[in-house]
């Protein structure tokens, strides 16, 4: 199953037997048997914090609302290694990124942040400090203080530059953040697409195109997600980052549903897209098979696994 329609299997499960199945569940090798017994563990769960909701009053309600509303996703919970964090890109949705996740080292552990919006019970965020700040607030809950391994594909590098600007700011320790063909915007009025612009009707044709095999409410939580970020991109300032190595790993091929699609050309001249004037530090760049999208699918993806874990192992942290 791809990312949105495990997404829609997730949401339909959820709407019709009033339950909440992590999606982590739905991109492991789990069988039919094991999910059928996770949703009656599940249904008996509820029954009992039905009867605990009336006899303790509003508080087991309150802490069912803040766990509800829980982004932090583990695609590999196991390992001996640091946790490298890394963001999806526009639509919000992680599962496409558990490709990746099976060509790392088994014990690296990876954990990624679904956008708000997607579970149905809170609206997407359009602003990137606000969504950075929502996603570290769960990330320092889980793991308190650094060192952080941040990393994000397209939309998800600029939240996650944002977020280790953010945790740097805090005190902690940010000492690698990998880009995966993420763009920088600089507060660029293109972003917001004009209903009259070819590019708009291609992005709206390819929206289209997609939701064709979602259900009605997928096909809201799709738009609403993606509007949202677009939102966020064309009113975010990014600032200089230091202290923080930045590895961009650059798609070798380009295609109509890539940044041509958004951006100027003469802004897509610099090897490293305008990242290495938001960085102290000698910004790396590599380039790797694929376009924007199939770097992240079989056959690319496996060597990008491989030159993101070369990074990881660099740092004397994990070795």
């Amino acid at each position: 199953l791809d990312s949105l329609t495990n997404i829609e299997l997730k949401n339909r499960i959820d709407t019709a037997l009033g339950v909440d199945i992590p999606i982590e569940i739905l991109l492991g090798n789990s069988n039919i048997q094991q999910l059928v017994n996770l949703l009656l563990q599940q249904l008996a769960d509820k029954k009992i914090e039905l009867i605990l909701e009336n006899s303790q009053g509003s508080d087991r309600q309150n802490e069912q609302q803040k766990s509800a509303i829980s982004c932090l996703v583990a695609l590999r919970k196991k390992g001996s290694k640091l946790p490298f964090f890394c963001l999806p890109g526009v639509n919000g949705t992680v599962p496409y990124l558990s490709k990746l996740v099976s060509y790392l080292s088994e014990e690296q552990p990876f954990y990624s942040f679904q956008a708000p919006g997607w579970n149905g019970k809170s609206l997407p965020l359009n602003r990137i400090p606000t969504l950075a700040s929502t996603y570290i607030k769960e990330l320092r809950q889980f793991q308190p203080e650094g060192p952080y391994l941040l990393g994000g594909h397209c939309f998800g590098g600029i939240v996650a530059f944002e977020m280790a600007h953010q945790l740097q700011q805090q005190g902690q320790d940010v000492p690698l953040l990998i880009l995966i063909d993420a763009f920088p915007s600089i507060n660029d009025s293109n972003l917001m697409l004009d209903p009259n612009e070819d590019k708009y009707k291609t992005f709206s044709t390819l929206m289209t195109e997609r939701a064709c095999t979602l259900g009605l409410i997928e096909i809201n939580l799709l738009v609403n997600v993606v509007k949202a970020g677009l939102q966020a991109l064309s009113n975010y300032v990014l600032h200089e980052l230091s202290q923080t190595k930045i590895v961009l790993f650059r798609a070798k091929e380009v295609n109509p549903i890539d940044f041509d699609l958004w951006f100027s050309k003469s802004r897509c001249q610099d090897p490293s897209w305008g990242w290495q004037h938001l960085s102290s530090k000698r910004l790396e760049v590599n380039f790797t098979p694929g376009d924007h999208l199939s770097i992240l699918i079989d056959p690319h993806v496996k060597h990008l696994a491989e030159q993101i874990e070369s990074k990881l192992l660099e740092l004397d942290i994990n070795n």
